[in-house]
């Protein structure tokens, strides 16, 4: 549990470094950036870390994720800052190749954008 609560801390640590927000990829409970040019959809399908902004020392809040070791060993994670509410979502994703596929998985989990690495920008699904 300790390396997962080390990057745990260290997913934290990156909210309040990167604002506009991140995606990496964990492996072996190692933390390295992720891109690829060619699977660049990304789907978020569950929250882990959520960190309230709107108070002097930001609120921060964990989710009871079963299997939390299995995940952590190998996953991509991505986090982002919603600016109308001023707070941080550090959330599991899935990454895909394809566009329709990636629409199709942000509605199964209830999504309201998926993001495109290669573009920098959010995707509306309708």
């Amino acid at each position: 549990m300790s390396e997962n609560k080390s990057i745990i801390d260290k997913l934290v640590q990156l909210s309040k470094i990167f604002k506009k927000g991140f995606t990496i990829q964990v492996h072996d409970n190692n933390i390295l950036q992720y891109y690829n040019k060619h699977y660049h959809y990304i789907v978020s399908y569950q929250t882990i870390i959520t960190v309230d902004y709107n108070k002097l020392e930001p609120s921060i809040k964990y989710f009871k994720i079963t299997d939390l070791d299995k995940q952590l060993r190998f996953s991509f994670i991505g986090g982002w800052l919603d600016k109308k509410d001023n707070i941080y979502y550090i959330e599991f994703n899935r990454i895909f190749s394809s566009l329709n596929h990636a629409i199709a998985e942000a509605k199964k989990y209830k999504q309201k954008y998926i993001y495109d690495l290669n573009e920098g920008k959010a995707i509306k699904v309708e």
